[in-house]
């Protein structure tokens, strides 16, 4: 059983590629263009790549810590929001409430109390997970025990789950708060795939996210994907989206 362990760098998330698995992250600068970290095709120097023995738990002590956000790419306004003021013990249902945010042009998450739009990843060579940076103990959560085929709506559900003090999500199957980065080829966008089921897809409908708003906007759900299908980068595709990396401050 390997556990999820913490992010090394702003490359140190796992991402498919075609049918190779590749421990990098997508990462988008402040002059909105993305570079793929692995060097696939394009370079990026603002952090250090750093590579680890198979296994090896990384920690705050041996690595260099960095949070994200997840911005839609059908909506550049539109980044994941998790409310994680109800995730105060586990619940096989999931608590919590997991949408969308507007920042307007110009603007983007940063790394601030309360902010419910920033992310940090443990990570495993094979996955990661997305704790909410409000709450250490709220992790992103994907049941898509019912996501068996397309739907125009979505389907399935996303919010959160509790891990108390000391625990954390395994790369084991069952486990409904593992994801992989599933890299799209051709393109700087990025899917969110489930670990636990495969052919499910995070899916985000920004269409009414147009201005802030206190509880969030939007609709997170699931999409279905067909074995050897994935999401594409075209114009209003619901399952693809920017990643950027934000580090953590240390002193």
């Amino acid at each position: 059983m390997e556990a999820i362990s913490k992010i090394a760098s702003a490359r140190r998330c796992d991402v498919d590629h075609g049918n190779t698995s590749l421990a990098c992250i997508t990462v988008q600068s402040k002059r909105d263009r993305l570079a793929n970290s692995c060097d696939i095709s394009w370079r990026h120097d603002s952090f250090a790549a750093r590579q680890f023995p198979t296994g090896e738990t990384l920690s705050e002590e041996n690595s260099v810590m960095t949070d994200i956000w997840i911005r839609s790419a059908s909506n550049f306004f539109a980044f994941l929001r998790m409310d994680t003021s109800a995730v105060t013990s586990p619940n096989g249902a999931g608590s919590g409430t997991v949408n969308g945010q507007f920042y307007g042009p110009g603007s983007e998450p940063i790394t601030a109390t309360g902010n419910d739009e920033v992310f940090f990843v443990p990570v495993s060579d094979t996955a990661f997970a997305l704790r909410s940076i409000v709450s250490a103990n709220a992790y992103l959560r994907m049941d898509g025990s019912s996501v068996t085929e397309f739907n125009v709506d979505g389907s399935g559900t996303v919010n959160c789950q509790y891990y108390p003090q000391g625990a954390q999500p395994q790369a084991v199957p069952g486990n409904d708060e593992v994801f992989r980065f599933v890299s799209i080829p051709n393109s700087p966008v990025v899917a969110i795939r489930s670990f636990n089921y495969p052919n499910a897809y995070l899916r985000m409908n920004a269409a009414r996210v147009t201005s802030r708003q206190g509880n969030g906007s939007g609709i997170v759900n699931c999409q279905y994907y067909a074995p050897g299908s994935l999401p594409q980068w075209t114009p209003g595709n619901l399952e693809v989206f920017h990643v950027s990396a934000i580090p953590i401050r240390t002193s």
